[in-house]
């Protein structure tokens, strides 16, 4: 894992004196050696010093070294930092990187955990180095960014490289652009895709960028009958997650896990005890075979009812885990607050973000840089109780024989009510998709699914089931451009950590999106085990879910997961349904977050950013706290400290001369753009 910042200068300047052949280059620390002047004089070390300040903002994606290339005509600079994990002898995985014949020059964020079979299968003649995000081929003259298939990576730094006042987007706030496409909360930037990679001529005059996609999620045609048995595949999820595992426990460093009290991280403790113990696999570069495996867990105020620690505790002890705990009381978010929004680069309606950020302090303070973590479970297993109204949409005709599959008037009938309570409960949690939708708060559906490919559209409306649908929407958008940003890379590697998470490794995913939806989502009517038929005792359903008929009883989700890992997970998590890792949303009046919040959100603040009313983000000051706290003016408080923290922070420029310009009368603008 890394930090890295990139020049290219799309109108290059012509040297006829400066060959683009047999460039000097280093790659050691912070060294800089591009092209001289007839005096000896660096020809751009302005450019070296600005890619140098860059990695500076960075620093804490990689604090163990420090390196920057420019090309001898200075079109291209390459500038990186490194988070040291493989490979600690001095200067051995220093970059940039350049290839034996000098031509190609490399960044690369991240890394290839089965990195020797993949060597093994290439041309033993060629001198094999691993570079995969940016990549400059003098010989050809292109420039080539690539992002890995689910946006796990991230990697900016443009504050020092002339930016010197970024501007808002407006449009992409209130679209939702930031979280349903490739733009940000940045006028004029843009992101490359998960799946895709850019390729720039710089023969071209006017630097002809070029976005091709290079992998993308599939899955079954709905119509297809199934015809392995429930066996195989329960089989066939349980051997690719226990692999994904083994190669994520690659480190020359030492390697631990978060663990909460969900199903997802104590698998994969489970697993990884499995493996060390049965297998003899050491954790990164310790042998745990006669020590104890190491987790680290988030402790909420047991007040608030979104502890889970009491869980993660019972899980550890089963299992023989030594578990480490971080306790994260209302004044650690408050303190965390700016810190974490600043890092994330965009919004968040939730504190789960700025728990995460406290967490990761935890191994950090221990000595590691590497944990395994749980993301993307949900995603592709079907965890989200929202996705139980998508399921049941349609049968899944790849199964025939199933109850609802038989009975087209009951899946009708669930269907209704599963919609029902969904809606109410996030209306409950202060979480209302209508009202969030105007701030560009939750998934703007209309967004995220006119950015999709039209292979892609085509297949959703004649081949895929609503349910694998949903997550393709899902996983574009909010997957992609908030849970693995705020919840996964940014918060972690703000504090150095690489967070690995098996469950979106691509050949278990590829399975697992192969799968009949029944086997995500079972149908299990009171009190009836799927396998036995037997009377089971209820699981408890946490804060979220409680009240509801559907989404807390009848249907069991990530079922086949739950069948995969259950030799490894203990029966009480076998059986407890989903809790989304939240936080509270319901805090004292004149408690630490309320003076922190009230502090970020003073009127002259507010009215600086030009586009939200500091009538009704005074409103939401006065009800968004205490004991009948509304919990969505709560969540909108949240969005309005998130965009003045990132103002003040980034030095943006105001929206000015618009005073009664606001987000609802620019969305109710935009729909009448739109309808036109």
């Amino acid at each position: 894992m890394c930090g890295i910042a990139v020049s290219i200068a799309l109108h290059r300047t012509k040297d006829s004196s400066s060959p683009r052949s047999g460039n000097e280059h280093s790659n050691v620390h912070s060294k800089f050696t591009p092209a001289r002047d007839s005096k000896g004089t660096h020809k751009y070390q302005d450019l070296a010093d600005k890619l140098s300040a860059s990695l500076d903002l960075v620093a804490h994606r990689g604090p163990d070294a420090k390196g920057v290339w420019v090309s001898e005509d200075g079109a291209i600079g390459l500038a990186h930092n490194r988070l040291t994990i493989n490979d600690l002898s001095p200067h051995g995985g220093d970059q940039p990187i350049h290839s034996d014949c000098n031509r190609i020059h490399a960044v690369v964020n991240g890394g290839i955990y089965d990195y020797d079979n993949i060597r093994s299968s290439l041309d033993a003649s060629y001198n094999f180095k691993e570079f995969s995000l940016v990549i400059y081929d003098e010989s050809t003259n292109k420039v080539i960014a690539a992002r890995d298939r689910f946006g796990i990576k991230a990697a900016k730094a443009f504050l020092a490289l002339d930016w010197t006042q970024p501007e808002w987007d407006l449009g992409s706030i209130v679209e939702g652009g930031w979280l349903g496409d490739d733009r940000a909360l940045f006028k004029g930037v843009r992101k490359v895709l998960p799946g895709y990679w850019m390729e720039v001529n710089l023969d071209e005059d006017d630097g002809e960028m070029m976005h091709r996609q290079y992998w993308d999620v599939e899955h079954k045609d709905k119509r297809e009958i199934e015809t392995r048995s429930v066996e195989e595949m329960v089989l066939g999820v349980r051997e690719r997650l226990m692999e994904a595992i083994r190669l994520r426990l690659r480190a020359d460093v030492p390697v631990g896990i978060y663990l909460s009290g969900g199903i997802d991280s104590s698998l994969l403790a489970g697993m990884v005890t499995h493996l060390v113990r049965e297998q003899g696999i050491k954790i990164g570069n310790l042998d745990a075979t006669n020590s104890r495996v190491r987790c680290f867990s988030i402790e909420f105020p047991h007040e608030s009812g979104y502890n889970e620690s009491d869980i993660a505790d019972r899980t550890a002890s089963w299992l023989g885990l030594q578990i480490l705990k971080k306790k994260v009381d209302e004044q650690t978010l408050a303190d965390s607050f700016a810190d974490t929004v600043y890092h994330c680069e965009h919004h968040h309606n939730d504190l789960n973000s700025v728990g995460k950020w406290a967490l990761s302090t935890l191994p950090q303070e221990h000595g590691f840089k590497v944990v395994l973590a749980g993301e993307g479970v949900d995603e592709h297993f079907a965890g989200y109780p929202f996705l139980v109204a998508e399921y049941l949409r349609e049968v899944d005709p790849s199964m025939p024989d199933t109850p609802l599959s038989q009975n087209q008037l009951l899946q009708d009938e669930l269907q209704r009510t599963a919609q029902q309570e969904i809606a109410g409960t996030l209306k409950h949690v202060g979480v209302d998709g209508g009202k969030n939708a105007q701030l560009g708060a939750f998934a703007p559906w209309r967004t995220a699914f006119m950015a999709l490919l039209a292979d892609a559209r085509r297949k959703i409306a004649e081949k895929w089931h609503p349910l694998h649908t949903a997550e393709y929407v899902w996983n574009k958008s909010v997957l992609a451009n908030s849970i693995l940003t705020c919840l996964a890379d940014r918060t972690e590697m703000a504090h150095s950590i690489e967070a690995r998470p098996p469950f979106l490794d691509h050949v278990l995913s590829e399975y697992v999106n192969g799968l009949p939806p029944n086997l995500k989502i079972a149908y299990t009517p009171p009190g009836t085990d799927t396998n036995t038929n037997q009377e089971k005792p209820s699981a408890e359903i946490g804060p979220w879910w409680k009240g509801t008929k559907m989404i807390g009883g009848l249907f069991k989700k990530k079922w086949i997961l739950r069948e995969a890992g259950k030799p490894c997970i203990t029966e009480e998590l076998y059986e407890r349904k989903k809790h989304p890792y939240t936080a509270s949303a319901t805090w004292p009046r004149d408690g630490p977050l309320h003076k922190v919040l009230r502090s970020i959100c003073a009127r002259a603040k507010v009215e600086k950013l030009g586009f939200m009313d500091p009538e009704v983000v005074d409103s939401a000051l006065e009800f968004g706290f205490g004991k009948q706290a509304d919990g969505f003016a709560f969540r909108r408080l949240l969005l309005v400290a998130s965009w003045v923290t990132i103002g003040e922070r980034f030095g943006m420029k105001g929206i000015k001369g618009v005073a009664a310009f606001r987000v609802a009368e620019f969305n109710k603008m935009d729909g009448e753009r739109r309808a036109k």
